[in-house]
């Protein structure tokens, strides 16, 4: 990892100057590759898929460059084909993947770990969400469009499918976020304007589906879009506007790795809530013994991310491996809700 020197930030009239470039980091790879930013705005994910196997390598850029050592995370289907797409939610919270090897999956995502795998019955080259987060969109074979509502207890079971009759295998390719908040664009190959999907935070219907809607004024598209920093440019944080207030009620992501290893990235034990207003846990090692606790009221009004465990025991690190929790929730109306799993401690 290295600096960059001011000289070189404001090299270009200010836009910045490369300063190394055309770097192997890994072979063989598939050509999916996604980005986002974190919610400190101080830290860049770039996420990336090994060839034949299960494995993401996600890197990180920060204010130091670009660390060469990712994250290596192990989960959901073997990625056989080099054709890959990937993408990233607007709010940097979930990841989209299609491999032409006949995988299609959907991930949380939080500081460099890929976690709650869904695996989806049907997927395409293109993928993008809804910019509010709530749908999950695919292209396939130039002339169909399937949606997944997040939204939905049952993700793949809300599959819905736009077969285009008067679409080639052309039409419908890559797909992308735009500035407008309720607009998809989407290439089509080889034609001279791209088609549309119109109020994409509602369920799919036809009429949302405009194709060769936008003019390229003499240009023709190719298969792709530009790839750009997903949520860069997007102010919304909350899924799922209908019913939201209901879902958030409800609202629990616990991850099963950190990594303690002081380097302020995934360095704790971190769980994600709404809608409850007391919090009390415990943590054994494998043999039982108590490692952490605590307890402590939360304002169940606001989504929060809480932080339970650093990974020491008596101020010292623990050891790699795994460690058990049990969560203790209490609701608005005083019911409880009790978690137990597993966490991963890596180092």
């Amino acid at each position: 990892m290295y600096s960059t020197p001011d000289s070189h930030l404001k090299a270009n009239n200010n836009f910045g100057d490369v300063i190394e470039k055309n770097v192997l980091l890994f072979k063989p790879t598939t050509e999916g590759i996604a980005s986002c930013q974190s919610i400190k705005k101080d830290t860049i994910w770039i996420v990336t898929h090994e060839y034949n196997n299960n494995k993401f390598r996600i890197y990180k850029i920060t204010k130091f460059g670009l660390d060469t050592i990712p994250l290596i995370n192990e989960i959901g289907g073997i990625h056989s084909d080099y054709v890959t797409y990937m993408s990233f939610s607007p709010d940097g919270r979930k990841l989209a993947v299609f491999n032409y090897g006949g995988v299609s999956e959907v991930f949380d995502f939080n500081s460099g770990i890929l976690f709650n795998r869904v695996s989806l019955p049907d997927g395409g080259y293109g993928a993008c969400f809804s910019p509010d987060n709530s749908k999950l969109y695919f292209t396939r074979d130039g002339t169909t469009i399937v949606q997944f509502s997040l939204c939905n207890n049952n993700v793949a079971g809300s599959l819905k499918i736009y077969y285009d009759i008067y679409a080639d295998n052309s039409t419908y390719g890559a797909i992308s976020n735009t500035t407008d908040t309720s607009l998809l664009i989407i290439s089509s190959i080889g034609k001279d304007s791209l088609s549309i999907i119109k109020n994409a935070n509602s369920t799919l219907n036809d009429n949302n589906i405009k194709r060769f809607n936008i003019s390229l004024l003499g240009r023709f598209s190719g298969l792709g879009l530009p790839n750009f920093i997903q949520n860069y440019f997007y102010y919304n944080l909350e899924s799922c506007k209908e019913g939201y207030i209901e879902h958030k009620q409800n609202q629990l992501t616990i991850p099963n790795i950190f990594t303690p290893n002081g380097d302020d990235v995934n360095d704790y034990f971190i769980i994600q809530l709404a809608g409850y207003k007391y919090l009390a846990y415990t943590i054994y090692n494998r043999w039982g013994m108590l490692i952490s606790q605590c307890e402590r009221e939360i304002d169940p009004e606001s989504n929060k991310e809480i932080k339970l465990w650093d990974g020491t025991y008596e101020g010292h690190k623990v050891s790699s491996g795994i460690y058990y929790y049990r969560i203790v929730l209490t609701k608005m109306n005083d019911e409880q809700e009790i978690k137990t799993g597993y966490i991963h401690v890596m180092y």
